[in-house]
């Protein structure tokens, strides 16, 4: 299950109690907290902490912990991906800066456009905060806008080792990592057909990814 940063929705609250009783994990959603669409202020799209506002991750997490939701059961959802505004002054590109919507070109990671103002997301920033913070673990969306692999290696530079399909150490981790399989992107690609959304469950692979 996928449910916001907050374990509510404006006036609605999620079933708390039913949800640790009936699901192994929640995928929490912390992201896309503003857009050019949404403002035309430049803001931080997935903000680990803002003093300034509760549009931040770590608020949601406290809220989702403090509700009664184990941290055990919450994995961390980031983005791979940025929007950029187009700004009324090139030359000032500071957070909360005025623009005039989006611009015309619209990026994922591993794009030239990695280095552009407000595309950065520190990933191993947030890998780090999930296992302080002992969650279940983390999720991107998605893993093909990460087409260089740049993000998902520097996540898995902050992750607990596991072993690989074809490891011969398999006496090493414990019984849970022992029986994990990790999966290289360029071995997802191809299983999925680059990503195909009509690559079924059952006929050749991963499903829609």
């Amino acid at each position: 299950m996928a449910g916001q940063y907050t374990p509510w929705i404006q006036d609605l609250t999620f079933p708390i109690e039913s949800m640790r009783k009936n699901l192994d994990w929640v995928h929490v959603i912390a992201f896309d907290y503003y857009n050019p669409e949404s403002t035309n202020n430049t803001s931080r799209v997935a903000a680990l902490y803002d003093s300034t506002s509760d549009l931040n991750t770590d608020y949601g997490i406290n809220t989702w912990i403090k509700s009664g939701f184990s941290s055990q059961k919450i994995v961390l959802g980031f983005p791979f991906y940025g929007y950029v505004w187009t700004l009324v002054s090139p030359k000032d590109s500071k957070i909360g800066v005025v623009g005039t919507g989006p611009s015309p070109k619209d990026y994922s990671y591993g794009t030239e456009a990695e280095n552009e103002p407000f595309m950065s997301t520190d990933v191993k920033t947030k890998v780090s905060y999930a296992k302080e913070r002992k969650l279940r673990g983390y999720v991107s969306w998605q893993v093909s806008y990460d087409w260089n692999s740049a993000l998902s290696q520097a996540a898995a530079g902050e992750r607990i080792p596991r072993n690989k399909i074809g490891s011969k150490n398999e006496d090493e981790g414990d019984g849970e990592t022992r029986t994990l399989h990790i999966f290289t992107f360029d071995e997802m690609k191809e299983a999925t057909n680059n990503f195909s959304v009509d690559n079924e469950l059952g006929r050749r692979g991963y499903g829609p990814v």
